[in-house]
This record gives structure tokens, sequence and C-alpha cells, in this order.
């Protein structure tokens, strides 16, 4: 059984609706990168609105039937760009848009509800998972060197490099601990730095959504 749908106008405008929207949105999904730098989520949805009446025609072998619909969705082919392109439109008749538009409400929502539970599953208990923590390492790092290499350089004549900071967690007390390729005289000293503590709570809310307690300690790794 097959299922055709279509207005009752010729085929050129129907072609020439999908084919704008197609090209409508492969300029947006070009378009991006120029517009804004922030990683961001999209959906795009591709609908034609028609003033008309909306058909489908059943074809059952020899037997072909028709009925009137409000909305219809067709998989569309298309060359952009050199490259080609598939994509699903919606057609819509114009009396119900107003009623099928609130389809894509619930999807906005539903999209939000799942993206919001995703990111907090990301960063539940993220400093106990070494490769989670470690794609916001560089973050982290950015927001707390600064402080960390004037406060030693100051006091101790040691230069610390950003890539000398590691984050991690203390198994045993349970809480985040910051690493530092350094000396026991040096990591004394953060621990008692009351301004340095208040930056790196504050960065460690901001980068990894933690408020817990944290402490300073020695990377001994050698490499």
């Amino acid at each position: 059984m097959n299922r055709i749908s279509g207005a009752p106008k010729n085929d050129k405008n129907i072609f020439a609706a999908v084919t704008s929207l197609m090209k409508a949105q492969a300029y947006e999904l070009s378009a991006l990168s120029q517009r804004k730098k922030k990683p961001s989520i999209y959906q795009f949805n591709l609908l034609s609105v028609i003033d008309s009446d909306l058909v489908r025609l059943v074809i059952d072998n020899d037997e072909i039937s028709q009925e009137v619909v409000d909305s219809e969705h067709y998989i569309s082919r298309y060359i952009i760009k050199k490259k080609e392109t598939f994509s699903r439109i919606r057609f819509i008749s114009y009396t119900n848009f107003k009623e099928k538009i609130k389809d894509y409400n619930r999807l906005h929502n539903a999209n939000c509800k799942w993206f919001d539970d995703a990111t907090d599953l990301f960063y539940d208990g993220i400093l106990k998972d070494y490769i989670r923590s470690n794609i916001l390492l560089e973050d982290f790092r950015g927001e707390i060197w600064w402080d960390i290499y004037w406060s030693i350089k100051g006091k101790y004549d040691i230069k610390i490099d950003k890539e000398d900071i590691f984050i991690g967690w203390n198994k045993e007390s349970e809480f985040a601990k910051i690493e530092i390729m350094c000396d026991e005289t040096v990591i004394a000293s953060l621990n008692a730095n009351t301004a340095i503590s208040k930056k790196v709570g504050a960065a460690l809310k901001k980068v990894y959504r933690y408020g817990g307690d944290f402490i300073f300690e020695i990377n001994d790794i050698p490499f």
C-alpha cells in the first residue's frame, strides 16, 4: 500500500516550495558559525503552510482512494553546494496551522527537559570521573592559574604553569583535590591562603558545579 499526498496545485509550485525550504535550511546551517561562537544546540523543522485542501491518495493494488488530511510529512532530496541533501518537510493546511504548531512547542519543551537531564547527569559525580573532569580541566585552569601563579611567584619565586595544575577526588576524605606540581611548603601556603581558596571555590562552582570542600595536594606524577 502506498500513500501519496499533495495539494491541488501544479508540481512546479510544490517543488519550488520544497527547494526553497531546503535552501533556506542550508543557508541557516552554514551561517550558524558566524552568528554565534558559543556552543549551542539547534533544531530545524521545515514546514510548508498550504492555503488549500491537502489530499492523500492511498493506492492499494488497483484501488485508489483519497482523503483530506490536515498535515503530511514528505522526504525530499536535493543537491545543495554539490552535496546530496535529504530533508523532512511537513506540509500543513492553513486552517490547522495554529493547532499543529503546538506540536513543536511540546517538542521544544521535551528537548529542553532532555538536555537539562543529560547535563545534570554529566555533572553528577564529575570530579570522581577522570574522563569527564578532564574535559573541563583547561577551563578550570584558566579560572585559577593566574592567581595561583602570582601567589607562589611572589612568595617563593617559583613559576607554575597551567599544565602543572590538575584536579581529582580524595577518596579518603570524600572531597575535591587540586593537585599542583610543587613541594609541600608551597602546598601548605596555598591551603592557608583564604583569598586563593575563595577564588578556587568559585571556579569549582562555575566549571564543575561543585560547592563542597577541597584541598591542595602535591602532584608527584613524573610525567
